[in-house]
């Protein structure tokens, strides 16, 4: 069976293989190991100031302005709230700065994650697509 795989019903996300009920528990804002509890135990050790990041308009209606304290490539995913990414781009962050869009999918909450390209956790926010 694939990494993940779970022959029970007790695997609360089939798409992403890392979410499943014997998964560690990471400070992401998901449910990763199916106990209905997210981001139990787990401490940020460092919380990004107000001025690292900004995401407007947040609610939006269509495009979405990222800025950052980061220059070069990164990987955005947009979440809904099953934990299913909807929305991932490798975008190039010129100047901090880079614009996602949201236009064609659904209204609802999403979490809005950045990554580097090798793994490490830029970003996650929360946006309101209306």
């Amino acid at each position: 069976p694939p990494k993940g795989y779970v022959s029970n019903n007790m695997d609360c996300d089939d798409i992403n293989p890392d979410i499943n009920p014997d998964a560690e528990e990471v400070l992401d804002s998901l449910d990763n190991n199916c106990n209905g509890m997210v981001d139990e135990g787990l401490v940020a050790s460092q919380a990004p100031t107000a001025t690292q990041w900004n995401v407007f308009p947040n609610p939006t209606n269509g495009q979405l302005f990222i800025q950052g304290d980061f220059r070069g490539q990164a990987i955005f995913r947009v979440i809904d709230i099953n934990g299913r990414v909807v929305v991932e781009q490798q975008i190039s962050m010129q100047n901090g700065e880079v614009v996602l869009s949201l236009g064609s999918i659904p209204s609802g909450v999403y979490l809005i994650e950045c990554q580097k390209m090798d793994g490490a956790r830029l970003f996650v926010g929360r946006v309101l697509k209306i």
